[in-house]
């Protein structure tokens, strides 16, 4: 999961279910309330068009978004812009206010972009626990806290491996899973420099190879690839593995932060 900063003006890609940062933010999930995690909202239109920073309809929305958002930051309801796609799959402008009853913009498009406002509140930093927090990328003694340095035991080619976040803990049919990125779990598809391929069953470790100098002795399984995963038919980049027992905290506890409430605050 990688991050780049940028103030006050966030480049995300707001896709339905999910948002997927493509700056300065990278966000990935999966599932709703009351609904299989993993499972496909009905009613929803299906894209077949990948996304991303190459596609030419998010570079030129970016743009629109760049060019604005400074204007748009001066008005102080608005706490962040972002570049999105509505449930048509056309590209939008999305702006953040911090409050309902302070709506002074009346903007319904940018140089023929519509705008789409959403009420989030403030952004808030939130402050740690002093001393930096744990170290995401050390080993931790089982069971691990989410939000940690993670993935697929045989992520390694050539000279080089890979890794990633596991982010949280999810439940489907009564089972806990681990939610991690595609591109992180399961994203190894065709044989390479390993001779491997991600195969369900295949061990998920803590921390990711990057972190213990490419060799897995030095890391511990938690987790095991499931085969469930939403690309590469889809636009949201997210994939799970069955929680190995005692290895990961069941209350998906996440690292430097604690367990998060099921309870959404107004």
């Amino acid at each position: 999961m990688r991050k780049r900063q940028r103030p006050l003006s966030f480049r995300l890609l707001a896709l339905s279910a999910a948002v997927l940062g493509l700056s300065a933010v990278y966000w990935t999930g999966c599932g709703s309330e009351n609904q299989d995690p993993v499972s496909t909202a009905p009613n929803r239109t299906e894209f077949t068009e990948t996304l991303d920073l190459s596609n030419p309809r998010v570079q030129a929305t970016m743009a629109v978004q760049d060019r604005h958002t400074p204007d748009l930051m001066q008005d102080n309801n608005v706490v962040g812009t972002a570049t999105g796609v509505d449930d048509a799959g056309n590209m939008v402008i999305k702006v953040y206010l911090r409050n309902p009853m302070d709506r002074t913009l009346q903007l319904e498009s940018l140089d023929g972009i519509v705008v789409q406002y959403e009420v989030t509140g403030q952004f808030v930093a939130m402050k740690g626990g002093g001393g930096g927090g744990a170290n995401p990328k050390l080993i931790q003694t089982p069971p691990i806290k989410l939000g940690t340095s993670g993935g697929w035991r045989y992520d390694l080619a050539n000279g080089y491996c890979c890794g990633g976040t596991l982010g949280a803990v999810v439940l489907k049919g009564g089972t806990q899973y681990v939610l991690s990125n595609y591109h992180v779990l399961e994203a190894d598809i065709v044989s390479g420099g390993n001779s491997r391929v991600a195969t369900a069953g295949d061990p998920v470790i803590q921390p990711g190879l990057i972190d213990v100098n490419c060799n897995a002795a030095n890391a511990q399984n938690v987790a095991s690839l499931s085969g469930i995963k939403s690309l590469p038919n889809s636009n949201t980049d997210c994939a799970i593995a069955s929680v190995l027992p005692g290895m990961v905290s069941s209350t998906g506890e996440i690292l430097n932060v604690g367990t998060i409430s099921a309870t959404t605050q107004a």
